[in-house]
């Protein structure tokens, strides 16, 4: 190895040039046979010692130096609280509280008073300061509106509706239902009145049907469902009461006395048991004891205008030769089933006697 004799700058030994400083090689001096030159660094700033300072004394115990004196705190102004983006600390009225001042509970039996309004939380606070947190819920105080009452069920005597609701009953299948009244007296004459009394039962069920929104069909008069004897034993009894009241002083005031008190009735008791014994499946004997239990109450004179209205009204059709019972028998028949539905409810499950 070589030194560069400019920079002292170890070299290899054949290289031309110095590669720190770029002298030639003929400057090198070989480091095996002399000493490498020494080279002389530029004299530094002489140092400047440190300005003596006092001594400052501990006390016994303690270990850090004593603080410098200083000078008061800096408090910054009020206006920097003032301002929301640096206002952290909590709203005057933390924990919220309800504002005082709140109009009494409404007297809800003096009727429904309009909502009370509360003064605004902004409008209440000055400038710039936090919003009261205390808000009314939605609805506050407002009463609730109740429910409209739940009407009952109508069991009471309505010979107005009754009427009219048989009317459309038998207006929506006025010729079937006529067509059945025909039958059932050819066939009830025919068959010395055996056959009457489940015929009838028979349109009973083609006005129920009606009533429940379907197609009534001829076949009904014949559809008894086992309540053949129920209904026959109805109309035998119907008229052994009717005959013997005819019988008792016939033709004399006194027949036509009772038949005038007593008939009216018998033909509402008869009129809603043909019913009842196809709808409950009931005998004669339950059906005439339910059916009595209502009509021989405080109304008994209501019920006793009713089957006279009802008989005077389906006798009526004598008129004309007879033809007019094929439009009063079936319409009367359609109000009593009207009657039923609303006093006992019709295929209703829960039926209770009021």
């Amino acid at each position: 190895m070589k030194i560069c004799t400019n920079c002292g700058y170890e070299v290899e030994t054949d290289a031309r040039f110095c590669k720190h400083c770029g002298t030639m090689s003929t400057a090198f001096s070989d480091l095996s046979n002399e000493e490498a030159p020494t080279l002389n660094l530029p004299q530094s700033a002489p140092t400047q010692q440190d300005a003596s300072r006092p001594t400052e004394h501990l006390n016994q115990g303690q270990t850090a130096a004593p603080g410098l004196p200083t000078g008061p705190a800096y408090v910054p102004p009020d206006e920097a609280y003032k301002s929301p983006q640096t206002d952290f600390s909590p709203p005057p009225n933390f924990p919220p509280t309800e504002p005082s001042g709140y109009p009494p509970p409404p007297n809800f039996s003096a009727g429904y008073p309009q909502a009370p309004t509360y003064p605004s939380a902004v409008d209440s606070q000055p400038p710039f300061a936090p919003p009261n947190y205390y808000q009314p819920a939605p609805g506050y105080m407002q009463p609730v509106t109740p429910p409209p009452p739940v009407l009952p069920i109508s069991r009471t005597i309505s010979l107005g509706d009754w009427l009219s609701g048989g009317w459309r009953v038998y207006k929506e299948n006025w010729f079937l239902m006529s067509l059945a009244t025909l039958l059932v007296g050819v066939v009830g004459i025919g068959t010395l009145g055996i056959l009457i009394g489940p015929m009838l039962m028979g349109l009973y069920r083609m006005a129920f049907r009606t009533m429940k929104g379907e197609r009534p069909e001829i076949n009904d008069l014949f559809n008894w469902e086992g309540r053949f004897l129920q209904a026959f034993l109805a109309f035998l009894i119907y008229a052994a009461i009717y005959g013997g009241l005819s019988g008792i002083g016939k033709g004399n005031a006194l027949s036509a006395i009772l038949k005038f008190a007593v008939m009216p009735l018998m033909t509402m008791i008869f009129g809603l048991a043909l019913p009842m014994i196809l709808d409950r499946k009931a005998d004669i004997a339950a059906a005439i004891n339910d059916i009595g239990k209502k009509i021989f109450t405080k109304d008994t004179l209501m019920w006793w205008i009713v089957g006279l209205v009802f008989g005077l009204i389906a006798s009526s059709g004598i008129v004309g030769c007879g033809l007019g019972l094929v439009v009063t028998v079936p319409w009367i028949i359609s109000a009593l089933a009207v009657a039923y539905s609303s006093l006992f409810g019709l295929d209703d499950p829960n039926r209770t006697m009021n």
